[in-house]
Parts: structure tokens; C-alpha cells; sequence
């Protein structure tokens, strides 16, 4: 059962919690001009200061496969995804662990919040120069877009953070794993400085595995 899950998470709705293992040949990292290291700064910043926020969200697959729901962040290490029916999944960050519940199959699998990309965004005092490898930063169609790796290595793929360049705000993230399959995950409806009942990051105690971590 719970390999059957892992396929079927895999492969539709969370390659951006967890990114597939593969043999990666890494380009060299270009350096970023004057333009591109102020905007770093510019998101670095935002990142920090966004506290928690709420929205809708829309996630389109590797292969084209929509899926929608309501989200609610609240940072450090906290996040809830509730997908809309039909599919049954919810991913729910508790500050340690990352579970994907099936509840439609009362199932959960659970990976240790550090070995995500979400640690990126979930984390407390993140410092993109020290904590991710930057790839590039571009502006176009009203975003500024900023690809980074993981420094630890310990998840293997890019992470691609887009923000609009009137206020910063976060508004969408691509995931790219291994294999080059890329999983978007765009917000609108957003709302911030609104505090969320810390029930709704308790993960659900459903039969699980636990994958790696302490």
C-alpha cells in the first residue's frame, strides 16, 4: 500500500515536497551581476519577513495534471495544503515533519522538513546566499524569479521562487526534480497577518511511514 501511495504522490500532486533522487550533472555557477544580487537581497528580505499567510492555490503537474485548494503558512516550519476535491490528499508541515495524508486511504507518509525544498520557505532567518546554491535571478512578465539548489544537498532538483516587483509578494514556486519534471504551485487570493489555529498543522495520525530523519 504504501509503495502504491509514494508512486501516486510522486507522480501527481507533490513533486515539490518531495524531490525525486536521481544522478544530477550540475552546470557551474554563474555570478550574478549588481541588478540580480540587489534583488536577491530584495527576496532574501521578504522571505524573512513574511510571518504566515493564507490563500488559494492552484498546482499543475509534470504532466499537466490541475489540482486546487486553500493553504495557510505560519512561519517557522508550518504549512497546511488542503486539495479540493477529487483529490483527497493534504500536506501538512509541523515544524519538524512534512506528512501527506490520503484521506480518502486514511494513510500518511512523513519526511523530515529539512530534506524538502519547503525548508526555503518555512524557515526562520534563511539566508539564500548560505543555505541555497543560486542559479539566476530574472525579471519578466511583472515577476522576479530567483532558481536555487539546496547547499546541503540533501534533496536533489531546483527550486524556482517568483515574486510580483510591485510589492514582493510570494506568488508562485516550480519545483524541478531529477529527472527535469516540473510541479507548479501558484497562489492568488492571498491574505497576510492573520494568525491560524496551530490545530490546523497537526498531522493526522493515520497509519504511516516515516521516511528518513530522527
Amino acid at each position: 500500500m504504501f509503495k502504491r501511495l509514494t508512486q501516486t504522490l510522486c507522480a501527481t500532486a507533490l513533486a515539490w515536497v518531495v524531490v525525486t533522487a536521481g544522478e544530477v550533472v550540475k552546470s557551474p555557477v554563474q555570478a550574478l551581476d549588481g541588478t540580480q544580487q540587489q534583488m536577491l537581497r530584495v527576496v532574501n528580505e521578504r522571505i524573512n519577513e513574511l510571518t504566515n499567510l493564507r490563500g488559494d492555490f492552484v498546482q499543475i503537474g509534470p504532466n499537466g495534471e490541475r489540482s486546487e485548494g486553500v493553504f495557510y503558512i505560519e512561519k517557522p516550519g508550518r504549512m497546511r495544503f488542503d486539495y479540493a476535491d477529487p483529490n483527497p490528499l493534504l500536506v501538512v508541515a509541523n515544524g519538524r515533519w512534512v506528512g501527506i495524508s490520503d484521506m480518502r486511504e486514511r494513510t500518511t507518509e512523513r519526511y523530515p522538513l529539512r530534506t524538502t525544498p519547503l525548508k526555503l520557505i518555512l524557515g526562520e532567518d534563511i539566508d539564500l546566499d548560505e543555505d541555497a546554491i543560486v542559479r539566476d535571478v530574472t525579471f519578466e512578465d511583472d515577476l522576479v524569479t530567483v532558481v536555487m539548489e539546496e547547499r546541503s544537498g540533501e534533496s536533489i532538483g531546483q527550486l524556482a521562487l517568483m515574486f510580483d516587483v510591485i510589492d514582493f509578494d510570494l506568488r508562485q514556486w516550480v519545483v524541478t526534480d531529477a529527472q527535469g519534471l516540473q510541479t507548479s504551485v501558484a497562489l492568488y487570493n492571498t491574505v497576510s497577518g492573520q494568525k491560524t489555529d496551530r490545530m490546523k498543522f497537526v498531522i493526522p495520525d493515520y497509519d504511516r511511514i516515516d521516511t528518513g530523519g530522527n
